[in-house]
Order: C-alpha cells, then structure tokens, then sequence
C-alpha cells in the first residue's frame, strides 16, 4: 500500500514538472492555445495541494477561449466557478 502511495507522488511529481516545462516552450514560442491547455491540467494537479494556484492555473483557459469565442469556453469558466466555491 505504501508502495502504491509513493509511487502515486512520483507520478504527480513528474507530471507537474512535464507540464511546467510545456507551458514554458509554448510560451517561448508564442503557442497560447497549448499553454492554456497544459496551465488548465496543471492546475488540475494542484487542486487538493494548493487551491488558490490551481484556480490561478485554470483560469488562463477560460480566459483564453472567451476571447477566441471558443464554443467550450462557458463550459470551462463553469468547472472553474464550481472549483472556487468548494475551495
């Protein structure tokens, strides 16, 4: 059991910092879709640990698809209003 909880960390661990590192190349190369994209699964991670980073996250996807018009985009800004009221 304890062996399946470290290596769930790990996972977390490594998928935070695959997606940190995304978000920075889709920055330097001005790819906002994909950097909103990987800033919204980011935040997903930090939801239980750090709320307030992962509404932070989030909240550059909603953001992001209300200005192209995105057809998705109340959708996202919905899961996002649910996630502020429970935290």
């Amino acid at each position: 059991m304890l062996f399946c909880a470290k290596l769930r960390c790990q996972v977390r661990l490594l998928s935070i910092s695959h997606y940190q590192q995304a978000i920075e190349i889709a920055q330097a190369i001005g790819y906002r879709q994909g950097e909103t994209e990987w800033s919204w699964h980011l935040g997903q991670l930090y939801i239980t640990a750090n709320p307030a980073q992962a509404v932070a996250l989030m909240e550059k996807r909603v953001l992001y698809l209300e200005e192209i018009g995105h057809k998705e985009a109340e959708k996202y800004a919905q899961a996002l209003r649910e996630l502020r009221i429970e935290n």
